[in-house]
């Protein structure tokens, strides 16, 4: 399964009010709206079988940009998770599947923003869903 709820993001309201060396601050923005996932998930079987062998317990973090009309134009690995295969893995698999309602101005103009996605990666172990079912993001 996977998280993504108040992950950080930008774009949507431009700099938040906050302190940070030379990047972002935390905070409110200008009244914007994040990117929001509306369609797209990554499912336990997605897991490569040379990581099912054992079990595996990862999560990925993914700096995801989408542009005005939803669609991911890029990802890249926000912080390593100990398995650059699933770095790699969960950032390919966004931009194939994935579409958001983009970022919002404060005039409600859809605007290109990014988000931090994180994905849970579970197999083996007691991790894995019950037969006939499979975990994943977003909606079905």
């Amino acid at each position: 399964s996977g998280t993504n709820g108040s992950a950080p993001g930008s774009g949507a309201g431009g700099p938040g009010a906050g302190s940070g060396a030379g990047g972002e601050g935390a905070g409110d923005g200008d009244g914007g709206s994040d990117p929001e996932l509306v369609g797209g998930r990554i499912k336990s079987s997605d897991t490569p079988a040379a990581l099912r062998q054992a079990p595996l317990a990862v999560t990925t973090s993914s700096l995801v940009s989408i542009d005005a009309d939803g669609r991911v134009t890029d990802c890249r690995p926000h912080a390593r998770s100990g398995s650059a295969v699933l770095d790699v893995l969960t950032c390919q698999l966004i931009r194939e599947r994935f579409r958001f309602r983009p970022a919002r101005d404060a005039n409600g103009q859809p605007v290109p923003g990014r988000i931090i996605y994180e994905h849970d990666w579970e197999v083996g172990g007691g991790f894995d869903a019950p037969p006939g079912q499979d975990e994943g993001d977003g909606p079905p």
